[in-house]
């Protein structure tokens, strides 16, 4: 029997292909590890009015090398009302260092069709903010009710019950889609196009068992 010598070679590995795949792979350690930086700081539910804010007390946060610091807001109001709110994130001295608007509404109705009928839900009512610090302070987040009435502009003084979500360390993860479809759709036409990226040495056709190419 003839001695066979085995040898191990990388020289007709396409590099491209790994590196395709491994870059789909990156996208999806990304994804899953963005949890593992997410702090829980606060989670309340408060009650505001017009010219009566909510008001959490004060959260300490720190600076992140990765991550944003999320306020998450979300109203509580029957059906056929709607709400005007602003939430605010402020410093020690009461200095607004960022706010946004929401125009919450939460409606209901029946709809009638060829005979047949039945109810329907809507609703609007969560609104959030993202920032970022480059020092360590205490920050105090606001919710102010502006207008409040039912959907026919029925003014409303009721208070207004908001829960209110705050966590530091979020990773905005929606950028990781476009890269993620992109990068698994390269990795599939560069294995596809792998197979016919070499060049051809030898294709012949041996009609006996000795084996001489």
């Amino acid at each position: 029997m003839p001695n066979v010598d085995y040898k191990t070679t990388r020289r007709f590995i396409n590099i491209w292909v790994y590196l395709a795949l491994g870059s789909v792979g990156i996208i999806l350690l990304a994804g899953f590890g963005s949890i593992f930086f997410v702090k829980p700081l606060a989670s309340k539910t408060l009650q505001a009015r017009e010219d009566e804010p909510a008001q959490l007390q004060p959260i300490k946060i720190t600076p992140q090398a990765i991550g944003a610091l999320r306020v998450d807001v979300t109203a509580s109001i029957p059906n056929n009302r709607w709400l005007a709110y602003e939430v605010k994130i402020q410093d020690q001295q009461n200095k607004t260092l960022a706010a946004g608007l929401k125009n919450a509404w939460k409606e209901s109705g029946v709809w009638y069709e060829e005979g047949q009928s039945g109810t329907w839900q809507e609703d609007d009512l969560e609104a959030g903010l993202d920032i970022s610090t480059a020092k360590a302070e205490p920050i105090t987040v606001v919710v102010d009710v502006l207008e409040y009435a039912t959907s026919s502009n029925q003014p409303l003084t009721d208070p207004v019950s908001f829960n209110i979500k705050v966590n530091q360390g979020i990773v905005d993860t929606r950028y990781l889609w476009p890269g993620f479809w992109g990068g698994l759709l390269m990795a599939g036409l560069t294995c596809l196009f792998s197979k016919s990226a070499g060049v051809t040495l030898s294709d012949t056709s041996i009609g006996d068992s000795d084996l001489g190419d």
